[in-house]
């Protein structure tokens, strides 16, 4: 939306385009090499000129692109003795002075921000739609799941010789209920993250409680034990640690989402290890899994939202919001959190490289209690 005659491109010679109000004049819809040399300088310097067929034209910068405003009149700025034969005497083409010509400039740029504006907030509402899709595909998977997990348990209860079944069926049923109350908690989980995004306050205004880091990441290792056993695949906890922190209830998705991506990320048969190293005032948690290469130049941006390596998009599609909820968590929990994808390639699957990932958290313990 310009309201009037500019170039913004000057890489394939291109003419002045029409503004909303006012029209190029017709002498300027031709290619000249004059006027190509003349754009390609005025650029470089904001300010009014005059082109050499005696037009008026005015460099600027709109919402960051530079911007020529030319085939105009604007008393002051044009070589009337030039422009005698080059004028076409019509409404739309007509004299502006400096103030007329500067008001149009403020509409103009306001229009601009108002557009930016509106389609920055189209980005952010497709944003938080795809989130709230992403987060309400989980809690069906994860409600089935339940469901599942139910119905087994009802068809051993419901026996009639309940009281006489062994052990080994005791236990199942035992893991079954574990299984149950865990997925249960994920749920929870997931309707933080919809709390997190929508709602960032209703997360640091509840009451910190002391936690136990190790307690945590042992707990979501239990309640991913029957989706791990299904994918061939392990969590293994080394070392130990009684560190406890004050957090939030939000602190409970920090080892789903880190344990969450391992597992989807890795193929059958590899497992995921999770190493808790305790350092003279502080403490680490070195998690490692083999999956997709992630290339050095975008190591950087995997903590922002909707952001995966290029071979995660291309085998897997998915959203992306794992990491970047795992880094808000940590910054509000007074810990780091750092990613390392090692540059040797351990083997192609289905042409994607792969490679071994390691996610990095680490805290103070001066304040454990």
């Amino acid at each position: 939306m310009i309201y009037l005659p500019y170039i913004t491109d000057l890489g394939n010679n291109q003419l002045p385009s029409d503004g909303l109000l006012l029209k190029t004049y017709k002498f300027c819809n031709k290619n000249r090499k004059k006027c190509n040399v003349f754009y390609k300088n005025a650029i470089l310097k904001d300010g009014y000129k005059i082109c050499p067929y005696g037009f008026s034209t005015f460099t600027t910068t709109f919402c960051n692109n530079k911007i020529i405003f030319t085939s105009m009149r604007i008393k002051g700025h044009f070589n009337k003795r030039k422009l005698k034969d080059k004028i076409d005497n019509d409404m739309f083409t007509q004299e502006l002075s400096v103030e007329q010509f500067e008001n149009f400039l403020d509409v103009n740029e306001n229009a601009l921000a108002l557009k930016l504006q509106k389609i920055d907030a189209e980005k952010k509402l497709k944003e938080n739609i795809d989130f709230v899709e992403a987060i309400m595909h989980e809690i069906r998977k994860l409600n089935r799941e339940i469901k599942s997990q139910s119905e087994e348990i009802n068809i051993h209860i419901s026996k009639e010789n309940y009281n006489k079944l062994e052990n080994t069926e005791l236990e199942f049923l035992k893991d079954l209920t574990a299984n149950i109350f865990s997925t249960s908690s994920l749920v929870s989980i997931r309707l933080d993250a919809y709390d997190f995004i929508f709602n960032p306050m209703s997360v640091t205004m509840q009451t910190k409680t002391p936690m136990g880091i190790y307690k945590k990441f042992d707990k979501v290792k239990h309640c991913l034990d029957n989706r791990c056993r299904i994918d061939r695949k392990k969590i293994k906890i080394i070392g130990n640690s009684t560190t406890e922190l004050y957090g939030f209830p939000i602190l409970d998705l920090l080892p789903f989402v880190i344990l969450d991506n391992a597992i989807k990320y890795s193929p059958r048969d590899n497992d995921i290890t999770v190493e808790f190293i305790k350092k003279y005032n502080s403490e680490k948690i070195e998690i490692k899994n083999i999956g997709p290469k992630i290339e050095i130049s975008e190591i950087d941006n995997i903590f922002l939202r909707n952001v995966r390596g290029k071979y995660v998009k291309e085998k897997f599609g998915w959203t992306g919001i794992g990491l970047f909820f795992a880094k808000k968590v940590c910054e509000i929990h007074n810990m780091s959190i750092t990613a390392y994808s090692l540059d040797k390639t351990i083997f192609s699957l289905d042409n994607i490289p792969y490679s071994e990932f390691k996610i990095v958290i680490e805290y103070p313990t001066d304040f454990h209690l």
